[in-house]
């Protein structure tokens, strides 16, 4: 621990230049000229020195995956700026409010506080050599927030660990499980090391209080639940901190000059038989001390170590939600970890920051009825709804009016309860509504003077309009919402559409337009076809759309836009499905679930590389949309009428307190004697006007619970009473 100003002073300075001192005006000059972040080059220099330059040093798995001296299949980089992990990209983050305690973890098991600058190896001894724990990627839990990893150390010998938030704070447990008939010993060490998912980091001190809390950069205490047979601590110079512990015992303080020194508790539980042994590690942060000598250091010492449950600033993002997936069909089993990965990325994903990503993500969030995650998405959304607007065909004011109507669609749907950011929500839509110049342009014109404009080449850029405006003022009228300005652009904007839609020459032209037009990304084509136009647009011309869509951007087996093509793009793909045809949805789906990694991440080698000109990397999953599609797989509402269509497209659910807008919905679906038993039960705060539950074409006839009467499926429908739960269909 650092025990004079100048040491904290110093540690401050360090903290403060951490991405930034090193070459620095060199980098910021190179960064303008390759669209890479001065930061990345920064990390890449110390990657270089810290770990290439120095092979006794402690490496992270990725570096020794793709620098490693020793291994026959690796190279080494060719320039010192080419030294960035590119084989363990992707991680789960347990993302903070305050971002300086986010934590992650990486496929190979590694944990770190990217933002802290350091990171926990977890390793066992095996003849003599440490090995890190993870010989497989560990599994995002379907329901928790929390990481497991499980393996068999030998026979008899089961570990697992299990990182949590626990009590709002990090937790790492670690459990040894003896299955032999014999006592066990087994030799664990968790390195506090100086590096992150990225590299080099920082960690200029280590102490161990004589309860064995480990206090790191004055800044964070690791606490653990049982006495450790060894502590050390290292500095850079002195080698690796696991290959140290063999040969030192006891070392209780370290200040490395470097700022690269390690820590590492070891362990040497006797396991008797059919028995465990569990080892907890506690984590919890505190703002850094900087004061004066003068000051009682006995006193810092205990203000600081006190308990603390909470950080001074921020809180942790909180992923509790009522919707649980207890089982679905096989092949999209991942779904409950892609709801987990969806809920935890949400506060970082550059996907939200978009009207599609907007729509889907607030459609989703109240499905799930995961109110603290929309709460905070919703709240950022309000501080600064000019972030959302990312659409090409229309202005930014306009983009935000339109934002603004699809979240008050969903929030009055769903039957949000914070009628203060609803209220707030309207008012921006009406005034937006009411203030637009396209607005004012489009009720000043006169029957000729439209039908002359027409011919003009502003006809597709007033048609588009015209329909979004209707959009917009057709859902305030939906939602008793409307004003005087709305009901007016409602009647303007219908009869001037009016007049489009009765000309055949002008829809074909504006649908082989909008389909063409090299200006619109694929994925805003696919969105408003399916989203916005469907509201206003005639059905034929609707289905025209999709079907000149279809044939312009299907390649074999996905979509892709050759004019904007920046990869395979796993947002467009899935936006398809909206659209696509039943056997093209299902290999869709199929690909992107079968591509999903244990900690939520969809990987495909043929997506874009990820970029560098921002730092950290922004982390982008279109998740929402996968989540949105299934569960109208399972349900959809139309006109108060609610549709079950599970039987149809699943062979075994059981999901429990689907959020619909009329209340609570839990629904199962299993298969006994070749017959389909579905059972629901629903606590609706309104009725619909009618349940509809659509069957397989080959099964005809069904039956209730209670009432073993036989009745015939007329056109593969059947209408449930309110008061029925259990209904079983035959073939």
């Amino acid at each position: 621990m650092t025990q004079t100003f100048t040491d904290r002073y110093l540690l401050r300075k360090i903290r403060q230049s951490m991405h930034h001192s090193l070459y620095k005006n060199q980098n910021q000059s190179l960064s303008k000229y390759c669209n890479i972040a001065p930061e990345w080059l920064h990390q890449a220099r110390k990657n270089a020195h810290y770990i290439l330059s120095q092979p006794h040093s402690f490496w992270p798995d990725w570096a020794v995956a793709q620098f490693s001296p020793t291994h026959p299949t690796t190279s080494y980089p060719h320039h010192e700026l080419f030294c960035l992990n590119t084989s363990t990209r992707e991680s789960f983050t347990f993302f903070h409010t305050n971002a300086r305690y986010t934590m992650a973890i990486n496929r190979l098991g590694f944990i770190s506080f990217p933002n802290l600058g350091w990171g926990i190896s977890i390793q066992y001894k095996s003849h003599n050599q440490f090995e890190t724990i993870c010989d497989a990627s560990p599994q995002l839990h379907g329901s928790e927030y929390r990481v497991n990893y499980q393996r068999s150390l030998d026979d008899d010998l089961a570990l697992s660990v299990t990182i949590t938030w626990d009590n709002m704070l990090p937790k790492i447990a670690i459990s040894l499980t003896n299955n032999g008939q014999a006592t066990l010993e087994q030799h664990i060490a968790v390195g506090v090391v100086p590096y992150t998912n990225e590299g080099a980091g920082i960690i200029r001190s280590t102490q161990f209080t004589s309860d064995f809390k480990l206090i790191v950069n004055d800044a964070s205490i690791i606490e653990s639940s049982i006495p450790p047979d060894n502590v050390i601590c290292t500095e850079f110079n002195q080698g690796n901190v696991f290959e140290c512990s063999k040969k030192w015992e006891m070392i209780f303080s370290g200040t490395c000059d470097d700022c690269m020194g390690s820590a590492l508790y070891e362990y040497h539980p006797h396991i008797p038989s059919k028995k465990s042994i569990e080892i907890d590690l506690s984590i919890r942060h505190a703002l850094p001390f900087i004061t004066p000598l003068f000051y009682p250091m006995q006193k810092i010492n205990r203000m600081f170590l006190s308990s603390q449950k909470t950080p001074p600033d921020g809180a942790p993002i909180q992923l509790t939600k009522a919707c649980q997936v207890n089982a679905i069909d096989a092949p999209i089993a991942a779904l409950p970890i892609i709801i987990q990965s969806f809920l935890a990325s949400l506060h970082n994903n550059t996907f939200a920051s978009s009207t599609v990503g907007l729509y889907f993500s607030v459609h989703t969030l109240l499905k799930l009825q995961s109110p603290h995650q929309a709460a905070l998405f919703l709240n950022h959304y309000t501080d600064s709804p000019s972030s959302f607007s990312t659409l090409t065909t229309i202005t930014s004011a306009q983009n935000q009016m339109l934002n603004h109507i699809v979240i008050i669609d969903a929030l009055l749907t769903y039957r949000y309860r914070d009628q203060r950011l609803v209220s707030m929500v309207i008012q921006h839509a009406q005034k937006k509504l009411s203030s637009d110049p396209f607005f004012a342009f489009i009720r000043s014109m006169t029957i000729k003077s439209f039908n002359g404009y027409l011919s003009s080449d502003h006809f597709f850029e007033c048609t588009l309009k015209l329909m979004i405006f209707l959009y917009a003022s057709k859902k305030m009228a939906q939602h008793q919402i409307e004003t005087s300005h709305s009901k007016e652009c409602e009647d303007v904007c219908g009869n001037f559409f009016q007049i489009i839609c009765n000309s055949p020459q002008l829809m074909t032209q504006f649908c082989r337009t909008f389909s063409t037009d090299t200006r619109i990304p694929l994925s805003e084509k696919l969105f408003l076809s399916e989203f916005i136009f469907s509201e206003c647009l005639p059905r034929t011309y609707s289905i025209q759309i999709k079907e000149q869509l279809t044939e312009r951007y299907w390649a074999t087996n996905h979509v892709m836009d050759p004019h904007n093509y920046h990869g395979f793009s796993a947002e467009e793909n899935l936006l398809y499905c909206f659209i696509a045809p039943l056997d093209k949805c299902n290999h869709i789906m199929g690909h992107y679930f079968g591509n999903i990694t244990p900690l939520g991440h969809y990987i495909n080698p043929k997506v874009w590389p990820i970029s560098f000109s921002a730092y950290p990397s922004p982390t982008a999953n279109a998740h929402a949309i996968a989540i949105y599609f299934i569960l109208e797989q399972i349900i959809h509402v139309t006109d108060k009428t609610l549709y079950i269509h599970a039987p149809t497209n699943f062979e075994c659910l059981d999901i429990q307190q689907l959020s619909t807008p009329f209340g609570q919905l839990s629904l199962s679906l299993s298969k006994k004697d070749g017959a389909v038993n579905v059972a629901f039960k629903h606590e609706f705060q309104a009725s619909p006007t009618a349940i509809l539950l659509h069957c397989p074409a080959n099964y005809t006839s069904a039956h209730f619970a209670d009432n073993k009467e036989t009745f015939a499926i007329e056109n593969h429908c059947i209408q449930v009473p309110l008061n029925e739960s259990h209904i079983v269909i035959q073939p």
